[in-house]
Order: structure tokens, then sequence, then C-alpha cells
């Protein structure tokens, strides 16, 4: 399941929208009993420059956004956040170490 596509980001009115939103998409598929879930938090998130969605801005960013995920799953869910094709290369360290897919 892919959460957010960077045009969508700009969207919202602020960032504890986008952390609210997270939050209630993470517990709504907690609540449908399926077991088998990757959540995508951010296509292509390298787009991202600014808010809780970006790759660049260590735990304050992104990562803080994975492991909230994976914490109110229980580890349930599988999670991680794309990059297109050229730019696999900078991909965040912390994002390596903090994913359970890439």
């Amino acid at each position: 399941i892919n959460l957010f596509y960077p045009p969508e980001i700009a969207r919202f009115e602020s960032n504890d929208a986008i952390t609210n939103g997270v939050k209630y998409i993470t517990e709504w598929l907690m609540n449908t009993g399926y077991e088998n879930i990757l959540i995508d938090v951010a296509n292509e998130c390298q787009q991202i420059k600014q808010g809780p969605l970006n790759p660049n801005n260590g735990t304050h960013g992104i990562v803080e956004t994975i492991a909230m995920i994976q914490n109110m799953s229980n580890g349930r869910f599988k999670v991680g956040s794309s990059i297109s094709g050229s730019d696999v290369q900078h991909y965040p360290e912390a994002m390596i170490q903090q994913v359970d897919i890439i």
C-alpha cells in the first residue's frame, strides 16, 4: 500500500495533518485483520524536501514516520519508502537502518 506521492503532500495543511493521516491509515489497516501488508510510506520520497516525510531529515523525517508505523503495528506490517531507480545510491543510511523493505 502506497500512502503518499510527493504532489499529494502539498494538499495537506500541516505536518500534523500528514502525521495524523499516517496514524489513521495504520489504525484502519490494523483493524482489517490482514497480516501480509507492505507499506510504502512515500513513493519517490527523494522528491520530498520538507516535513515528516523528508528522507534527508534523519529521525525527524521519514525515518520517524516509518518507525511509528512499525511500532503501531507491533511489527505486523513491513514498512519502507521508495526512491526512484536512478537515485537508489542516495538512499539515506538512516532509512536503510530503519526500513523492513527497500
